[in-house]
C-alpha cells in the first residue's frame, strides 16, 4: 500500500511543477492586438492569445474580451456597462487600450491572476 501512496504523491508532484512551469512561460506583459467589433461580429474565434476583444452596439462599449494573460487559457468577460455590476471603464487613444479598475480573476474556477491594463501593458499585482 505504501507503493502506492508513494506513486501518487509522485505524479502528484511532477504534474503541480509543470503546470506552474508552463504558467509562466507564457505570461503575456501586454496585449499586441486590440479588436474593436460590433456585437453581431465578436465571435470566439477572434479571441486569441495577446489580443483583446472589444464589444460594442452602436456607439455603446458593452464588452472586453480575452484570454488570461497568465497563461491559464481561461476566457474572460469584463463588463464595461454602467448598468452592471460590477463593472468597469475602458478609455480608447488610438489603438491602445486602459481597463479600469483592475482585474482580479478570482472565484471557483479562477486562476488568481491580478493585473491592471494600461496602454495595453499587462501591470501585475
Amino acid at each position: 500500500m505504501n507503493l502506492v501512496k508513494a506513486f501518487f504523491h509522485f505524479i502528484f508532484k511532477i504534474f503541480k511543477t509543470k503546470s506552474v512551469e508552463i504558467k509562466h512561460v507564457q505570461r503575456l506583459s501586454a496585449f499586441d492586438t486590440v479588436l474593436i467589433k460590433p456585437s453581431i461580429e465578436a465571435s470566439n474565434d477572434l479571441l486569441k492569445y495577446g489580443t483583446i476583444l472589444i464589444v460594442k452596439d452602436g456607439s455603446i462599449q458593452k464588452w472586453a474580451r480575452f484570454i488570461c494573460p497568465c497563461g491559464c487559457g481561461q476566457k474572460q468577460v469584463i463588463s464595461l456597462q454602467i448598468s452592471h455590476s460590477p463593472h468597469w471603464s475602458l478609455n480608447t487613444i488610438g489603438e491602445t487600450v486602459t481597463l479600469h479598475p483592475s482585474v482580479h480573476v478570482n472565484g471557483a474556477d479562477g486562476c488568481g491572476a491580478h493585473f491592471f491594463i494600461r496602454k495595453n501593458q499587462i501591470e501585475w499585482v
